[in-house]
């Protein structure tokens, strides 16, 4: 609904407007959207760490040291130290937190309140 009324306004606007507007609205994604393509290591790092701040306090962070690899400042390290705590996972080595999640725990995998759960057909490699 809002996005259809969206859709309608900006269709009624010039083309230099719309263009103002957005550079006005998203200066800032803009400005970070720049920022990590001038330094993309820098942005991926920066990426995680918030990503393993935000989980460090689930069943799955804690048990994969997620705080301590977060506070290394060193992005190659951090991306190491990452690599070597947290292995690569099958469905079936994650199956088990998942159901439990859907079952209505809490602050297992992600910190966060799951929108919704949807099976997928998955990916072949």
């Amino acid at each position: 609904m809002l996005a259809n009324i969206a859709l309608a306004v900006a269709k009624r606007l010039s083309p230099d407007t719309l263009r103002a507007l957005v550079d006005v609205v998203f200066v800032r994604t803009r400005r970070d959207l720049q920022a990590a393509c001038a330094d993309p290591r820098r942005a991926q790092a920066t990426r995680l760490r918030a990503i393993l701040g935000a989980a460090s306090s689930t069943e799955f962070g804690r048990a994969h040291d997620f705080a301590a690899i977060a506070a290394i400042d060193d992005d190659a390290k951090l991306v190491d130290a990452y690599r070597a705590k947290v292995k690569l996972r099958t469905w079936d080595d994650v199956e088990p937190l998942v159901t439990r999640m859907v079952a209505g725990e809490r602050n297992l995998i992600v910190a966060e309140e799951p929108y919704f759960y949807s099976t997928t057909s998955g990916t072949t490699g």
